[in-house]
């Protein structure tokens, strides 16, 4: 099984269009998740892994503002293993209008890190190293995953 929980900042203001998750490379098909509304956190229900995956697999997460998307392929990852994603809205001052902070961290369900080596990598553009993490982004709409 894997574990998905989401969260959205509150926020006085609306967020700029819809935000939602497709997670691909769990299942067969790909699974998409309308983040909740802000100020509210949810656990999606359980997914069950294809019961042909290997022991460690890759999966790509889409991050989603409307019709925008970045994607992350996170490799490493194994049955039993969770991932929070969490949602804000985001105001670059250079930029002419708002958009979304999505931060992703995938937590190991054995808790161990070793024998389960875990690597982040943007899809489509050029990644920001921070630590542990990889920050992609398109325009107004960042992510930041972390493994």
């Amino acid at each position: 099984m894997f574990t998905v929980r989401l969260a959205t900042a509150p926020d006085p203001n609306p967020m700029p269009g819809a935000l939602y998750v497709v997670l691909e490379g769990l299942t067969a098909s790909p699974v998409s998740l309308m983040m909740p509304p802000p100020g509210t956190a949810i656990n999606a229900p359980p997914i069950q892994v294809a019961s042909s995956a290997p022991t460690a697999f890759s999966m790509t997460i889409g991050y989603h503002l409307d019709n925008r998307r970045v994607g992350v392929v996170v490799n490493g990852v194994i049955d039993g293993d969770a991932i929070n994603i969490f949602a804000a809205r985001h105001q670059d001052p250079g930029l002419p209008s708002p958009g979304v902070l999505y931060v992703g961290n995938i937590v190991h369900g054995n808790l161990q890190a070793t024998s389960h080596d875990c690597s982040v990598q943007c899809e489509n553009s050029t990644p920001v190293v921070d630590e542990c993490c990889i920050i992609c982004r398109d325009g107004n709409l960042i992510t930041e995953t972390c493994c």
